[in-house]
């Protein structure tokens, strides 16, 4: 059980970094410079959305959901439960945004949030209820799968 427990919490240090990096995009972008190279507001792709409108409908969406996350996070350990239903309801903001954001480049990370936020609350679901089949290497792979995306969400909306 103590792996268990040390899986458990890298999982939820990694969604604690995932939501400092949605942090940084709720609150417009970081003002550090990026080795990624984004593309510049003004060119929109095939899409006709540029980077920035697309990247602005995620951060006015996602504000409000950072914080019902951050605060589950805060008491994750004490209540995993809650911490699952913030997971899916972020997994469902993201999700909401889908028809509005159709820049191509935005678009395949929002779908890769979606996924891998999915799979983390999966996880955490089957971690809060019923710890036997509790998978640490799957939730080990979500989590990493979530900073993944939320990494590459910040680099492009920078």
């Amino acid at each position: 059980m103590a792996t268990s427990r040390r899986t458990i919490a890298t999982t939820f240090a990694g969604l604690v970094f995932a939501s400092v990096v949605l942090a940084g995009c709720a609150a417009g972008g970081s003002t550090a410079s990026s080795t990624s190279s984004p593309a510049p507001d003004g060119d929109a792709n095939a899409s006709g959305q540029t980077t920035a409108e697309a990247c602005a409908i995620l951060k006015d969406t996602m504000g409000d959901v950072y914080a019902g996350l951050q605060a589950s996070m805060a008491q994750a350990s004490e209540d995993p439960s809650a911490a699952t239903d913030s997971v899916i309801d972020l997994a469902d903001a993201f999700e909401a945004t889908k028809p509005d954001v159709t820049n191509t480049d935005v678009r395949a990370i929002v779908d890769s949030s979606v996924t891998s936020l999915k799979d983390l609350g999966a996880q955490l679901d089957t971690y809060a209820n019923d710890r036997a089949a509790f998978d640490e290497a799957a939730a080990t792979d979500a989590a990493t799968a979530v900073q993944s995306s939320f990494t590459k969400l910040q680099a492009t909306c920078a």
